[in-house]
């Protein structure tokens, strides 16, 4: 659960707080720098948010009564803990896809612009625009799969 607190609070600040007060102060290829590192250090986060989040349940699922089996989808309890683990790896997808093209794309574009060589200042901000578009989705991802946990523990 902690995993799960760091990573959806960290999508939190940073989609709530900081992007809209780095967009209202600066212009954007001022704070794209500082949406990189906060964006890296998020993504590292996941991961591990991620890798802790199966874990630990798989320890939760074997330790549930309405635990019937892999597959098994007999009860509300497994249909919602089914949606959840789908919904899980659709957030891993969305980090996955964050990482590998986005955050390269924007580390590329600061590069380029420290060599003087002409960046495209409207490809930082549709690269700026995409990796905050793929955070919200994320955090929205994050609350469903809160709600699905706190729906299947009442069940």
């Amino acid at each position: 659960m902690l995993a799960t607190i760091v990573w959806l609070g960290g999508l939190a600040v940073v989609v709530l707080l900081i992007y809209p007060s780095e967009r209202a102060m600066v212009r954007s290829d001022r704070h794209a720098p500082l949406t990189l590192q906060v964006s890296r250090w998020l993504n590292r986060v996941a991961w591990f948010a991620l890798l802790l989040l199966g874990v630990s349940g798989l320890f939760q699922l074997s330790a549930s009564n309405q635990y019937q089996g892999m597959l098994v989808i007999s009860n509300t309890w497994s249909i919602l803990i089914f949606i959840k683990h789908i919904v899980v790896l659709v957030m891993g997808l969305v980090t996955l896809i964050t990482g590998s093209t986005v955050l390269p794309d924007i580390e590329r574009l600061l590069l380029r612009n420290q060599a003087g060589k002409n960046y495209l200042p409207d490809s930082l901000r549709s690269s700026q625009l995409r990796l905050m578009t793929l955070h919200r989705i994320n955090l929205g991802l994050g609350v469903v799969v809160l709600g699905l946990t706190a729906w299947a523990r009442i069940q």
